[in-house]
């Protein structure tokens, strides 16, 4: 059964209640000390699975059992890029079409796999053979993290039509691109030397297969992520400011970290190429950071960017006055971004 899949968090939750009763009737019976020890544990463990797997469908962390236990999906595997077929994209209730679609990337010789949320004027647009063109918006999860909580943790496609009814939001092509490549290892979607090429995946694989299929203007994209994908998103806009008009963050941090080994050359340079100060000097897009003052991974983080550049280079904060790392305090900033991109995709 599949990790997200409801019925298998049903199931733990009654394997646990069964247990937890079983134990609860046949306790007077079990006279040896350790099988009324190892009953308990189990009963624990068992907790403690229903309660992990709850919070991962909540919150998107792992998408499958093998992603949970650091396998890589497609290892050694070459998958060719193919045309996105509409016809077999699942439609919501709003009408959008929500398609996956997995590739090799032909620069990165990533293979990973893009989910695509389409609204139902594009996909009219689309099956009427217009020749009109939209803007893009990339949405980047956290890691450990799934692209599909943007769609279900985080209610993307109603979040976009509740926009729609405050604030004139042009339609645009919604992309969410896995970029949680090595199993258990953030990359923080950097180009690591002798490893995988994850911003290569990203700017020039994703970007040229979503303008290959789709009415996707080319240079009228924004981006935003949530934890480490705020970091992925400012870092990808101000390093391809010829692809993104614009970044919103959410509780992110904005210097490079390494949680995976690394030699210290390698580091170096990385820190050197990934310096988003002096890339914000460089390069002018639009930056609207977004934290909370209860965030401990995020607060300090936004708020030394912010003075580091502050107005002049176009970058703007908001704080809220509580919430921690986490969707409750993530999912109503989404209509934040969402009416600020109104603004930055023309």
């Amino acid at each position: 059964m599949s990790l997200t899949s409801n019925l298998t968090l049903a199931l733990s939750a009654t394997i646990t209640v069964a247990l937890f009763a079983l134990l609860n009737i046949k306790w007077k019976s079990l006279t040896n000390i350790w099988l009324r020890v190892i009953s308990q544990i189990l009963v624990q463990v068992m907790l403690l699975i229903t309660i992990g797997l709850g919070l991962n469908i909540q919150n998107g962390f792992y998408s499958s059992w093998s992603d949970l236990f650091g396998i890589p999906t497609y290892a050694n595997q070459h998958i060719p890029a193919k045309t996105i077929d509409l016809s077999k994209a699942k439609i919501t209730s709003n009408g959008s079409a929500i398609i996956k679609e997995t590739f090799t990337g032909s620069q990165s010789k990533v293979t990973s796999s893009t989910w695509l949320l389409i609204p139902k004027k594009i996909v009219k647009a689309i099956e009427d053979g217009s020749d009109k063109k939209y803007p893009v918006a990339m949405f980047l999860s956290g890691s450990p993290g799934v692209p599909t909580a943007w769609l279900h943790g985080l209610n993307l496609d109603d979040q976009i039509n509740e926009a729609k009814t405050q604030v004139a939001i042009k339609d645009f092509i919604a992309v969410l691109p896995d970029y949680n490549i090595l199993p258990h290892s953030d990359t923080g979607c950097m180009n690591i030397p002798n490893s995988v090429q994850v911003e290569t995946w990203l700017i020039k694989d994703v970007y040229n297969y979503v303008l290959n299929n789709l009415p996707a203007e080319p240079n009228n994209w924004a981006v935003t992520g949530y934890s480490t994908g705020a970091w992925c998103s400012a870092m990808l806009a101000l390093k391809n400011p010829e692809i993104f008009k614009a970044a919103a963050p959410i509780a992110g941090y904005y210097r490079p970290e390494f949680p995976f080994k690394i030699g210290n050359d390698a580091k170096k340079a990385l820190k050197n190429e990934y310096n988003l100060v002096k890339l914000s000097k460089m390069n002018q897009v639009d930056i609207f950071i977004l934290t909370s003052t209860e965030d401990p991974t995020s607060y300090k983080s936004s708020l030394w960017f912010h003075r580091q550049l502050g107005k002049a280079n176009n970058v703007e904060i908001m704080t809220v006055p509580n919430g921690g790392h986490n969707f409750s305090t993530w999912r109503p900033l989404v209509q934040d971004v969402l009416k600020w991109f109104a603004l930055e995709l023309r």
